[in-house]
């Protein structure tokens, strides 16, 4: 299968070498493989593929609540503590979740350069993988339905959680 879509570099070759060449002048302990000049400027962009998903998810959340109200007189501090049930439902709309498609590439690390650009991107053509290191998915679209389904959860549960005032 050919992507539909490449999202174009977030950092070209010559800043992410100059951003490598300061980090590695702060820290203390750099392994000498991060100074040596040559291995930095082999550097090479790595093109990662993705399956893209959009979803509607209906949920219902209950969250055991409590308000705390605190006062004090000339005498005593008085504490007052209300115990409830805070109910939440709703739906919402997910377009463009992406779910990256190869095993040798750690979730964590593609989740953290997401927030891609999706104006940015721009129709597929192979040539654009020329200087990049690339492999084909490894990770099926049924196989990441389950990560999808899971970020959609996530997703969900932390934006209820925000319309609670915790």
């Amino acid at each position: 299968l050919q992507p539909d879509y490449r999202n174009r570099s977030k950092v070209e070759k010559k800043a992410a070498i100059r951003a490598v060449k300061e980090k590695i002048k702060k820290p203390a302990v750099v392994p000498d493989e991060f100074k040596n000049k040559k291995k930095i400027e082999e550097m090479a962009g790595v093109y990662v593929p993705f399956w893209m998903f959009d979803c509607d998810c209906d949920a219902a959340i209950t969250y055991n609540a409590e308000r705390v109200i605190r006062w004090s007189d000339s005498n005593y501090n008085y504490t007052k503590t209300d115990y409830y049930k805070l109910f939440r439902s709703g739906s919402v709309g997910f377009a463009n979740i992406p779910v990256d498609g190869s095993k040798k590439a750690d979730d964590a690390y593609m989740e953290a350069v997401e927030p891609f650009n999706y104006a940015d991107a721009v129709d597929f053509n192979g040539a654009y993988l020329s200087g990049y290191l690339a492999d084909k998915y490894d990770v099926s679209v049924d196989e990441s339905i389950t990560r999808a389904n899971e970020r959609v959860q996530n997703s969900t549960v932390a934006a209820f959680s925000d319309t609670t005032g915790t």
